[in-house]
């Protein structure tokens, strides 16, 4: 897609990924827990407009600060209608200038003129009959450009096929989404392997994201992942440029693990990989909010797994502590470093304002909340038999009532062994001693992984073949 100042060595970056801030002149529109303008860093236009959208909604900013805002990034792209409607809203109705009209006049004779050279391919898809031709000449598997070439009498060629590319990016641009998903995946099964194959599979990754095709997005992540860690390709990435487009996908797949519903699972899982942990500690630090959240939120992820995530994100707390602290992480830190439930109580408060301000949390508060609570009392009772009431009540911003209550449904509900003491207003706790065997496969069981990762790593080494070792 379109190259941005951030590409590297000729390799297209995502569409627009360009460096950009989402409201220039306006430098209150930010709050200190606002990552808005950090996470724009790592996106495509179109996709930052959803979070400045959300931001206008929040009350939180000016009307004429977010408006200008909008103008920033919508401006750049070929959605003149939009662009047009938000300057004659900022600027209380006065009419766009007529270089906007122009512009708008030009985008629709290039677009035309692509659709005309186009059209050949276009109409061949979407004729059955010629596309049962094409697939015969194609061998009966899947559609060739061989194939198309054949059945269409040479008029559709690989020049062809660019065109679709450059159609689908210039769709795109439009804000016309589904026709650019469909165009830019057309070309990615018919063009030969390469920068624009790479880059039209983030095109098709932003499509399904702006339309919330979930599904559609999370096959175009798991491609994306596999394409930037090829190694054997006609144009492999070199480790920098691997970094950098890490980087974008951490940020991508927060559209999509946030909103797909096993998506908080597959992010503690993509997040935690030796590689991408690498990206964050290096290029991101303020993804540790999300993968804090994911990791204390999900109620799908299996005991044993959740204690290991949980133990890996305290690890990373602590050692990105000088980099990146918000109230998520200072909850971590102070739930399961300095064991200072009084200070976890009153920074939940902070995380629950926090979340309610964050794009992709926002629908995770209340889940946040209800774990966090869950897990303050695990802790807690980790070091206690016997918890009075009251007392729980204080570590969990409750009252005395509303603790009894939660405890019991935690006892119902056998999310714990415990038993109530209603005359004495106590709460027993049976601690559960895991045996020897069950310690040896908790520490043990990720030894499988890391070796298959560290004797890949080796074999990627620069002049190694496996099975004739070094070469000279």
């Amino acid at each position: 897609m379109a190259k941005a100042g951030a590409s590297l060595d000729g390799i297209a970056p995502p569409p627009g990924s360009a460096t950009l801030s989402v409201a220039p002149d306006a430098a209150g529109a930010s709050t200190p827990t606002d990552l808005t303008p950090i996470l724009a860093e790592f996106l495509d236009r179109h996709l930052v407009y959803p979070l400045v959208e959300f931001a206008h909604a929040s009350g939180a900013f000016s009307d004429a600060d977010m408006l200008a805002a909008k103008l920033n990034v919508i401006e750049p792209t070929h959605m003149v209608d939009f662009a047009m409607e938000i300057y004659s809203e900022l600027h209380g109705g006065e009419e766009a200038p007529a270089a906007m009209a122009g512009r708008r006049n030009r985008v629709i004779m290039v677009l035309q003129e692509l659709e005309a050279e186009a059209e050949p391919l276009l109409k061949l898809l979407q004729d059955p009959d010629a596309m049962a031709a094409a697939a015969t000449a194609s061998g009966g598997g899947a559609l060739t450009l061989a194939g198309l070439t054949a059945s269409s009498g040479g008029a559709i060629t690989a020049d062809t096929v660019d065109v679709l590319y450059d159609l689908g990016k210039f769709q795109f641009e439009c804000g016309n989404y589904e026709a650019a998903g469909d165009h830019l995946r057309v070309f990615r099964a018919l063009a030969a392997e390469g920068e624009r194959t790479l880059s039209a599979l983030w095109g098709s990754l932003a499509s399904h994201i702006l339309m919330a095709e979930w599904a559609g997005a999370l096959n175009d992540l798991n491609a994306l992942k596999d394409a930037i860690d090829a190694v054997k390709t006609a144009t492999p990435l070199n480790p920098l440029q691997q970094l950098q487009a890490r980087c974008w996908l951490i940020h991508w797949a927060l559209f999509v693990y946030f909103s797909h519903p096993d998506g908080p699972d597959g992010l503690v899982e993509l997040l935690f990989s030796e590689k991408y942990l690498n990206a964050i500690q290096t290029n991101c630090p303020h993804i540790i909010r999300y993968l804090a959240v994911a990791v204390i939120a999900s109620r799908t992820m299996s005991a044993p797994r959740r204690r290991s995530a949980m133990s890996d994100l305290v690890r990373l707390v602590k050692q990105e502590s000088y980099t990146f602290k918000d109230p998520i992480t200072d909850f971590v830190t102070c739930l399961y470093v300095d064991f200072d439930f009084e200070g976890a109580e009153h920074i939940l408060a902070k995380c629950a304002a926090t979340l309610s301000a964050d794009y992709f949390l926002e629908s995770s508060r209340d889940a946040f909340v209800d774990a966090a609570r869950v897990t303050t009392f695990e802790t807690y009772a980790r070091l206690h038999a016997v918890m009075d009431i009251a007392a729980l009540a204080d570590k969990l911003a409750m009252t005395p009532p509303e603790a009894e209550k939660w405890v019991v449904n935690l006892i119902r509900q056998a999310s714990l062994d415990a038993t109530m003491d209603a005359s004495a207003s106590h709460v027993h706790l049976r601690t559960p001693c895991p045996s020897v065997y069950e310690q040896v496969v908790d520490l043990t069981k990720g030894l499988s992984a890391r070796a298959t990762v560290l004797a890949a790593n080796f074999d990627r080494k620069e002049g190694y073949t496996a099975g004739a070792g070094f070469s000279r």
